[in-house]
């Protein structure tokens, strides 16, 4: 008996990016940096980048079918092109992993970038002091 053989959905690694390369894509006004963390966390303090936003990974699940006037009226900020580089970061580098391969997904593309540092390490001269402040601030507890 025969067996058909589907084939194997070919799809590049997700680019994972350092400090290093964050800065140099931040400056980028062509780059979309999105911050996909709570509320909470973001008025904690933002990395600065050119063209920040933020969507919540929790709002992720909203994207799935949105053109770009719909995603624009929910989100505030155009729906990048597929020929933008989308940089995601988080706390630590997981949520934005996900969040990238999520858009990946839901756009057909590949343009998702994550930065594996996450806020935690671009704070990381900050010492248990802040962070102590900073979560008392924001609710957030440290992980």
């Amino acid at each position: 008996m025969l067996r058909a053989v589907r084939p194997a959905l070919i799809r590049r690694s997700l680019t994972n990016i350092d400090k290093a390369e964050f800065v140099k894509l931040s400056v980028d006004p062509n780059v979309v940096v999105i911050d996909v963390r709570d509320i909470n966390e973001v008025k904690g303090g933002t990395i600065p980048a050119a063209n920040w936003n933020h969507i919540a990974l929790g709002e992720f699940p909203d994207l799935e079918g949105l053109n770009d006037k719909n995603f624009e009226l929910l989100f505030d900020f155009p729906k990048p092109k597929d020929d933008q580089k989308v940089v995601f970061y988080c706390m630590s580098g997981r949520r934005s992993h996900r969040a990238a391969h999520l858009w990946e997904t839901f756009f057909n593309s590949q343009n998702g970038y994550n930065y594996t540092g996450g806020w935690k390490e671009w704070n990381e001269s900050w010492g248990e002091v802040e962070w102590k402040k900073w979560s008392q601030a924001t609710g957030f507890p440290l992980a």
